[in-house]
C-alpha cells in the first residue's frame, strides 16, 4: 500500500528526469530494481517513490506495474514503459520517454506563458483604473469647487462611480486578492498546474495553435512506438489515443488507420489524412523509405513543438499591445474627460 502522503503524480520535468536516470542504468548494465535501490540512496525528496517501486518489483511485479500501481506516472508513461518491455527496448524507450517529457514541459510552460501574462495585465489594468478613479479624479473635483465651477457630467458620473468603489474596497481588495492566490495557486501547485493545464488544453485545442500542439505530442508518440519496436499500422491508433486532442485530430487519426488497413504506407496515408503536410510529409517519406521512420518523427516532433511555441508567442505578442492600448485610451479618455472643461474655466476666469 503506497503512502498518498509521501507519493504524489510527476510533472512533466521529473518524468524526463526519471526516465533519463533509469535509461542511464539500463545503458551502463544496471537492472531496474538495482537501480531504483541506488537512486533511493542519493534522492532523499523521491525516497518514498524509489522504495515503494523497488518493493513492488521484489514482489515479481513488472517495472510497469510497479509504476502503474504507485500512481505517480501517467497512464501514457506506463504503457509505453509495458511495451518497452514486451518488445525487449526498455532502454531505448526510457531515452524517447525523456525526450517527449522535455518537449511536454516546454509546450506546457509555453501554454502557461501565455495564459498567465495576459491575466497579470488584466490585473494591473483594473488596479491603475482603480487608483485613478478613487485617488486621482476626486483631486480635480476639488479643483472644480474651489473655482466654483460644476463638473462635467462625465467627470462626475466616473467620480461617483469611483466613490462607490472606493466604499466597497474591502470587497474588491478582497477579490483582488482571491484572484491572486487563485493564479499563485495555479502557477505553483501540483494540483493547480494539472487543472490549469487541462482548462489551457482546451482553450488551445483548435485552430493552428492547436494543430501545432497535436502534431508535436502525435509525432513524439509515434517516435516511441517505433523506438518500441511495434509497426506504424498499430502504433498509430495507440499513439492517437494516448495523445488526445480535438474532434478533428481524432478523425485525422481515424482517416490514417483507415488508409493504412487498405494497404496504404504510414507516411502516404498520413499525409493524405491531413496529419502532415508540405516540409514534414516530405521528411516523414524521405524517413520511412531510407528506414529511418523513428528519427524522421523525433525530427518533426521537435519542429511542430518549435512551431507551437511560435504561435504561443506570437499571441502574446498580439495581446500586450491591445492591453496597453485599452490602458492608455480609458486613461486618457478620463482624464481628458476632466482636463479640457478645466482648461475652458480657467481661460474664462483669466
Amino acid at each position: 500500500m503506497r503512502d498518498e502522503k509521501k507519493i504524489v503524480p510527476l510533472e512533466a520535468e521529473e518524468l524526463s528526469a526519471f526516465a533519463k536516470r533509469i535509461h542511464m542504468m539500463l545503458k551502463a548494465g544496471i537492472p531496474v530494481s538495482d537501480g531504483l535501490a541506488m537512486m533511493s540512496e542519493e534522492r532523499a525528496e523521491e525516497r518514498a517513490l524509489l522504495v515503494f517501486l523497488q518493493g513492488e518489483m521484489e514482489k515479481g511485479n513488472a517495472f510497469s506495474q510497479a509504476l502503474e500501481a504507485s500512481g505517480a506516472f501517467p497512464a501514457y508513461f506506463t504503457r509505453l514503459v509495458s511495451i518497452g518491455e514486451e518488445s525487449g527496448r526498455t532502454e531505448q524507450v526510457m531515452a524517447s520517454l525523456a525526450a517527449h517529457y522535455d518537449r511536454e514541459a516546454a509546450l506546457a510552460s509555453g501554454v502557461r506563458r501565455a495564459v498567465v501574462y495576459p491575466a497579470a495585465m488584466a490585473l494591473i489594468l483594473l488596479a491603475v483604473l482603480f487608483v485613478v478613479l478613487t485617488q486621482v479624479l476626486p483631486l480635480f473635483e476639488t479643483v472644480y469647487n474651489q473655482l466654483g465651477s460644476a463638473l462635467p457630467p462625465t467627470a462626475a458620473g466616473l467620480i461617483s462611480f469611483g466613490k462607490w468603489a472606493q466604499g466597497g474596497g474591502v470587497v474588491l481588495g478582497a477579490l483582488f486578492g482571491l484572484l491572486v492566490l487563485a493564479g499563485l495557486w495555479l502557477l505553483y501547485t501540483r494540483r493547480g498546474r494539472a487543472a490549469a493545464g487541462g482548462w489551457m488544453e482546451k482553450w488551445f485545442s483548435g485552430g493552428k495553435l492547436g494543430d501545432a500542439l497535436f502534431q508535436a505530442r502525435f509525432s513524439s508518440a509515434m517516435a516511441l512506438m517505433l523506438a518500441s519496436g511495434i509497426p506504424p499500422s498499430e502504433g498509430a491508433p495507440r499513439a492517437g489515443e494516448l495523445t488526445g486532442g480535438d474532434q478533428r485530430a481524432r478523425e485525422k487519426v481515424e482517416r490514417l488507420t483507415q488508409k493504412m488497413e487498405q494497404g496504404g504506407s504510414f507516411a502516404a496515408a498520413a499525409e493524405e489524412a491531413g496529419l502532415y503536410s508540405g516540409l514534414d510529409a516530405g521528411l516523414l517519406s524521405a524517413g520511412f523509405l531510407t528506414g529511418n521512420g523513428e528519427d524522421a518523427m523525433e525530427d518533426i516532433a521537435a519542429r511542430s513543438a518549435e512551431e507551437a511555441d511560435r504561435r504561443i508567442d506570437a499571441r502574446i505578442g498580439r495581446i500586450e499591445p491591445v492591453m496597453v492600448a485599452v490602458l492608455s485610451l480609458i486613461v486618457g479618455l478620463v482624464l481628458l474627460s476632466v482636463m479640457l472643461p478645466l482648461i475652458g474655466v480657467l481661460g474664462a476666469i483669466g
